[in-house]
């Protein structure tokens, strides 16, 4: 999973979205009234369910981030900033990987695996943001303040592939959570699994209905393949970066 960051808005654009009974901190409330954009931020990482939503990723006990100022690891609200990390901007592309089965979690930056690395026996080992994760099943979490922006990509295709990672670590993209919908020709054999006394009228109906379905599911997925590959090689082409392998 990656994110791109997002350009933050203007402190005009930032008066006008706040509702009229907002309290603001009397330097932000300053800050605004000059013209002055305080700094839109964000953090990326990975949450479970009972990560609270009302608070940054890195908050509560549920939940690690990573943060654009100083590159800090967060976790239950506990920031620290010698682990390796760098600091993000806008236009950096941010990847975040979880190994769950060994309780760790890595960052990277425009691709490259940040964090503190050892090389033993001509093997490249360490790296990881978080390496004692509680058991549990995670979400990508993005959490962001005063206007920040990210615009996430899940894969399959990446703006940077991930490189410069430990040994034996393999990372696959989220989007593969997410099956390729079934053939239209597939759907039409399940039919055979009806009870043989089935009215012939209910089958035919139910398999124009099943065919209909898989016709719009299958175009749905192709056309947002198609603008995920355009997308991914746009930006590819503008940080003057290889397209070959996009298909």
């Amino acid at each position: 999973r990656s994110g791109e960051i997002m350009p933050g808005p203007t402190a005009d654009e930032i008066k006008d979205i706040l509702p009229s009974n907002a309290r603001l901190a009397p330097k932000l409330k300053e800050q605004l009234q000059n013209g002055k954009n305080p700094g839109a931020h964000s953090r990326i990482g990975w949450s479970m369910r009972l990560g609270d939503l009302q608070a940054p990723v890195g908050y509560d006990k549920w939940s690690y981030g990573y943060r654009d100022i100083s590159g800090s690891r967060v976790h239950k609200s506990r920031r620290e900033d010698g682990w390796g990390g760098e600091p993000y901007k806008p236009g950096d592309v941010v990847g975040f990987a979880i190994a769950s089965e060994l309780h760790k979690i890595y960052f990277f930056r425009n691709g490259v695996a940040m964090g503190q690395f050892i090389i033993s026996r001509g093997k490249r080992e360490g790296g990881a943001a978080f390496d004692d994760i509680a058991e549990g099943v995670y979400y990508p979490a993005i959490s962001v303040f005063l206007g920040g922006g990210v615009r996430a990509n899940f894969g399959p295709h990446f703006v940077y592939n991930p490189r410069k990672l430990p040994h034996g670590l393999k990372v696959k993209p989220v989007s593969e959570l997410c099956e390729r919908p079934k053939p239209v020709a597939e759907i039409a054999d399940r039919m055979k699994d009806l009870p043989k006394k089935t009215d012939e009228t209910f089958v035919k109906s139910l398999e124009e209905a099943l065919k209909a379905e898989a016709e719009v599911r299958i175009e749905s997925y192709e056309q947002h393949y198609r603008q995920h590959v355009e997308d991914v090689k746009r930006e590819r082409e503008a940080r003057n970066l290889s397209t070959g392998d996009l298909m």
